[in-house]
């Protein structure tokens, strides 16, 4: 089985603003990107071309609904250790880098009209 954990949109694109020059490298093996383009634009892209391959996997969730996991497992008689979830659900997130990014609708609409009503859109779908 293939799962597909998703994150809330704007949450997420503002964590992937966070990623240094090397992990921007890194992204660009495997997906066309400019790198000379507005941060925001970039972060975008990414959020959308990399959810949008996954969507043919078999179930997709929401992080934030970790119990929609257990649930999957359970149907496909995944073994896990439901202590080892337990823990990281309950587990402060002190390694967290600081959202310094604090990004709205707007802002994606502004930056690129066409990526945020794709995005949005995917946001549908997605439950969020």
């Amino acid at each position: 089985i293939c799962l597909h954990q998703v994150r809330e949109p704007l949450a997420c694109i503002s964590s992937i603003m966070s990623l240094d020059d090397s992990s921007w490298r890194y992204i660009r093996r495997w997906m066309q990107m400019d790198l000379t383009r507005p941060l925001l634009e970039r972060s975008m892209e990414y959020y959308y071309h990399w959810n949008k391959n996954l969507e043919n996997c078999t179930f997709t969730y929401q992080v934030e609904e970790i119990q929609d996991l257990i649930e999957i497992l359970d149907l496909f008689d995944v073994e896990y250790d439901r202590a080892k979830i337990d823990w990281a659900v309950d587990t402060p997130r002190l390694g967290q880098t600081p959202n310094k990014n604090q990004i709205t609708w707007p802002n994606l609409f502004k930056q690129n009209r066409e990526m945020a009503a794709n995005i949005w859109a995917m946001t549908i779908d997605y439950g969020y």
